[in-house]
């Protein structure tokens, strides 16, 4: 409502005429606080509800890990399922059960350093297109802006996360590799078993 000149000599403090502290005044009478958006921005919260904050947002990391936990520890015990022959015939040279264990966490660590960096870059992704189309909404309702920003910290904590998730993922596949006779591997699994006849 003002002009750019007169704002600028407002917040440089310089001396205004009357008119031009009529013209401010007006302006500033209405002119609000918009105290929430404050609070969010600097995260000016009473300790009460950091903590409700963070809980549930530490339940919400849990319940996504857990259930790619189930997801992706299937895969592994089908490719585990697959790979019994090569197991049984590295264990029938000698390999130990450690050395087994440590090439399914090999495998799983290969699967994350795709997969990790792809997932971040979807997501990123996804997050700039969803403020792209959002942000003029939300602007034009509060005249508030969204920002697409990247945070540093919060991707280190998926790429941590995301590992841990591997890593509990792939440790029942390890466990059975590790526990796998070699002739029952050779044989294509312990489901099948010999009849009394043959």
């Amino acid at each position: 409502g003002i002009s750019q000149e007169l704002y600028q000599k407002y917040s440089d403090e310089e001396e205004l005429t009357r008119e031009e502290q009529q013209q401010v005044a007006g302006i500033a009478s209405r002119v609000s606080c918009n105290i929430w958006l404050l609070k969010w921005q600097l995260l000016l919260f009473s300790g009460g509800a950091k903590r409700m904050l963070y809980s549930m947002a530490g339940l919400a990391i849990l319940v996504i890990m857990a259930a790619s936990v189930f997801c992706i520890r299937s895969s592994f015990s089908m490719a585990l399922t697959e790979k019994m022959r090569m197991y049984g015939m590295i264990s029938s040279v000698g390999a130990t059960k450690k050395q087994r264990r440590r090439l399914v966490h090999l495998e799983a660590a290969a699967m994350g350093l795709w997969g990790i960096p792809i997932g971040i870059l979807c997501g990123l992704l996804a997050t700039a297109v969803l403020v792209g189309a959002t942000g003029g909404l939300m602007e034009a309702v509060s005249d508030v802006p969204l920002v697409f920003t990247v945070s540093v910290p919060a991707m280190v904590l998926g790429i941590l996360l995301s590992g841990i998730t591997l890593y509990l993922s792939a440790g029942q596949s390890a466990r059975r590799a590790g526990r796998l006779s070699p002739i029952s591997a050779i044989r294509s699994g312990t489901e099948e078993g010999i009849r009394r006849k043959e």
